[in-house]
């Protein structure tokens, strides 16, 4: 049976686990979560696997997919991997886990540190002392009040040829073209397809014709798509925008695919894990994939 080393950085510690053929996404997610100590694994609703393919580009795991299904780079071995958070929680607040504290932290400083995430002037260098003096709930609000947080955002084209331009968030997505703009709520969203450039977005109702908009390349469609399911995800999985969510700890929930999986209180046999803010690391090399804007030709 095909087995394969896996090596995953996380921004707290790399964690080395092996592949098995039919490993689904979900299921090595939760193996990383609780190797690097997430006592609540509902928690990973918020976070995904992102590897690099041979063509140089940064790809998430498909939770439902086996992960050895993928265009892995398998000329690296260890198999490289990295632990990202893909949707930041609209309230920062329903992360009570100490470790999905920290991960959340430490990527939002990398974006606002590496310019990704826009932030002026007065609010930077606030959030800069706060980050010195280790006041993570504080920063963490202060962050919350900017106002790209939390959201994506994508350039694609009507059917008509008019530039749109896409705000997703948690809310939904906002749609701006020439004097006309509108909003599809994240609950009345049904389901979003990829179909080679074109991004087709399906609302609530029988009657309801579905949205189309061109993108100027396929992974470019597919990268639109993928968030916006992200964000679906979440709202689907919690039940409201928020991110809270009624589950307790010992329940058993189901996977994306349908398959049960337990959280676990207590993960047994796991090193300790130093959550200290103070980190004199460098960021990582693997900014998420909505930062990246290369353009196939």
């Amino acid at each position: 049976m095909t087995r394969k080393l896996a090596h995953i950085v996380t921004g707290i510690k790399d964690v080395d686990l092996v592949i098995e053929a039919k490993t689904k996404g979900w299921q090595m997610l939760l193996d990383i979560a609780l190797a690097v100590g997430m006592q609540q694994t509902f928690h990973t609703l918020w976070f995904g696997i992102q590897y690099v393919n041979k063509k140089g580009h940064r790809k998430w795991i498909k939770d439902n997919r086996y992960v050895l299904d993928h265009r892995l780079d398998t000329r690296k071995k260890p198999l490289q991997f990295t632990l990202r958070v893909k949707v930041f929680p609209k309230n920062f607040s329903v992360i009570d886990d100490d470790i999905a504290q920290v991960l959340i932290y430490k990527q939002l400083r990398e974006h606002i540190e590496q310019e990704e995430l826009n932030c002026l002037p007065d609010k930077f260098q606030d959030l800069a002392k706060l980050a010195e003096e280790d006041k993570i709930q504080e920063y963490m609000k202060t962050v919350q009040g900017l106002e790209q947080y939390g959201k994506k955002y994508f350039k694609l084209i009507s059917e008509n040829g008019a530039r749109v331009d896409i705000t997703l968030s948690h809310s939904g997505i906002a749609a701006s073209c020439r004097n006309e703009s509108f909003t599809i709520p994240i609950k009345e969203i049904q389901d979003v397809k990829a179909n080679k450039r074109t991004v087709c977005i399906t609302k609530e109702g029988r009657a309801s014709k579905p949205l189309k908009y061109k993108s100027e390349t396929p992974r470019y469609c597919k990268e639109a798509v993928e968030a916006v399911m992200s964000y679906l995800e979440v709202f689907r999985q919690t039940g409201n925008g928020d991110g809270e969510s009624d589950s307790k700890e010992g329940e058993v929930v189901c996977s994306p695919d349908g398959e049960a999986m337990v959280k676990e209180n207590s993960p047994q046999g796991q090193e300790g894990v130093d959550v200290s803010l103070k980190d004199d690391s460098k960021p990582s090399d693997n900014p998420v994939g909505d930062a990246e804007r290369e353009k196939e030709k």
